[in-house]
């Protein structure tokens, strides 16, 4: 064979490539996938428990919830003072107010009831201001979460009122929250309004009793000062004489007279009988002393010791007029105790005396957004480390 020139020579390089694959490379990369997914699955558990609830959280708390502002008014609940029942009384107690504690009670119940709740929704717009959540879809009603009924509406308006009431002081504070500051001042001047006329009408059932009870006293004092007049009327007309006592009065007086003129004839008869014994006289003052004795007795019989004398009479016109005295009396009582009870019922009853006036608030009470979020991130780690250890006592468990 001819040898081949230099010029004829051509130099090739090859590239030696490697068909088959390298199985130690491969081995390694599913163990990196292996070791990824397994981390993963290990911290699933602290991303749903932990994480998750505080991401989501801090998505409500910093950019859906709405903002709740909140009105407080301090009050005390007085009813007006007992009269006084003498000038001394008066000078010590007067006739002010006092303090109630049982109407302070009342107010609460009242003003967390069902019926403050519809006052101020028919006549303040309660279920507007209900709507100013916007997208806060856990302070709108209805929401998502609660129903729609009269209960419904009950406990969704319970978290915007609370009312406290101390005993030791008298003074009781309502708070009301709405999502903007006037609609929190108007709605709680609005429930303080309404539950004073509340108390108010409270005591108009027995402020009516009262006054029914009251004419009823005065018809009856009427009709019993009637009777007694007519049976005054009815014993004139019988014994023909307008006033008996004084009748008694001229006979009392006629006995007065005989008596002193008995007296008188005595005296002439005793001295007649001293210096005249024999005088004719003597017989005709005798006479008349026992005319004159005989007609004090018969006066003296007609004022008393008979039926037919005056002093029976007497007595029961005496009776008659004392019943028709009580009669008087009791009539203008009881028109006295009618007139106080119709001015007692026109009064005020129950006064709320604001200690402080529904304010205005300038920022908003609540919600607390970043104490929320930092609150659910620390429920959540803790529920999440007490999770992690049940599983670790189980497997540990397990394993034995």
């Amino acid at each position: 064979m001819k040898p081949l020139r230099n010029e004829e020579v051509e130099v090739q390089t090859v590239q030696l490539v490697r068909i088959m694959p390298d199985t130690g490379d491969r081995i390694d990369s599913l163990d990196a996938q292996t070791r990824g997914r397994r981390s993963w699955m290990r911290n699933l558990p602290f991303f749903v428990v932990v994480i998750l609830p505080t991401l989501l959280s801090a998505l409500y708390f910093l950019l859906v919830a709405a903002p709740r502002f909140q009105s407080e008014v301090k009050f005390v609940v007085r009813t007006p003072g007992s009269t006084a029942t003498s000038e001394l009384a008066s000078l010590v107690q007067g006739s002010g107010v006092m303090r109630s504690g049982d109407d302070a009670y009342i107010a609460k119940a009242y003003m967390l009831s069902r019926d403050a709740m519809e006052q101020l929704i028919n006549q303040n717009g309660l279920r507007a201001v209900f709507d100013g959540a916007g997208a806060d879809l856990l302070w709108r009603y209805p929401g998502p979460f609660r129903s729609s009924d009269q209960e419904g509406l009950l406990k969704h308006y319970l978290k915007f009122v609370a009312v406290d009431y101390e005993t030791s002081s008298g003074i009781s504070t309502l708070t009301f929250q709405a999502f903007n500051p006037p609609d929190a001042q108007r709605l709680a001047g609005a429930l303080l309004a309404h539950t004073e006329a509340f108390l108010n009408s409270l005591n108009t059932r027995a402020q009516s009793d009262a006054v029914q009870t009251a004419l009823k006293d005065v018809e009856d004092a009427k009709q019993r000062s009637y009777k007694a007049l007519d049976a005054v009327t009815a014993f004139r007309n019988r014994e023909s004489v307008i006033d008996p006592t004084k009748a008694s009065t001229g006979i009392v007086e006629s006995i007065s007279k005989l008596s002193l003129e008995t007296s008188s004839t005595n005296a002439r008869l005793a001295e007649l009988a001293v210096t005249t014994p024999q005088s004719p006289e003597i017989n005709s003052l005798r006479t008349r002393v026992n005319a004159l004795q005989d007609q004090i007795t018969k006066q003296r019989q007609t004022l008393g010791g008979t039926s037919t004398s005056l002093a029976p009479r007497i007595s029961e016109y005496e009776r008659l007029l004392l019943e028709q005295t009580f009669g008087e009396r009791a009539f203008l009582s009881a028109l006295t105790s009618l007139e106080a009870a119709r001015l007692d019922a026109e009064r005020q009853r129950v006064f709320l005396e604001g200690v402080t006036t529904p304010d205005l608030p300038d920022f908003p009470a609540y919600p607390y957004r970043l104490l929320s979020v930092l609150g659910t991130f620390v429920v959540a780690l803790a529920v999440w480390r007490v999770v992690r250890t049940y599983f670790k006592d189980l497997r540990s468990h397990a394993k034995r």
